[in-house]
């Protein structure tokens, strides 16, 4: 079996763009504060127009997102 080094690379670099676009969406997450620190993500009150924690309740900030 051969083993197409500029393939593998490719293949590492696709990866490496994944694993950064997905530290990037988690990290603006954080950054709006749409996640508890505790629980994980947040989820939308209609009633209160606001991010709270699915399990503990928390009212969770809006912000700006850097990525913006």
């Amino acid at each position: 079996m051969q083993i197409n080094v500029a393939d593998l690379f490719k293949k590492m670099e696709d990866m490496d763009n994944l694993l950064e676009n997905a530290f990037a969406f988690t990290e603006s997450l954080y950054y709006l504060e749409k996640m508890c620190p505790e629980h994980g993500v947040g989820e939308r009150n209609l009633i209160l127009q606001r991010y709270t924690c699915w399990k503990c309740g928390k009212l969770l900030k809006k912000g700006k997102s850097f990525l913006k």
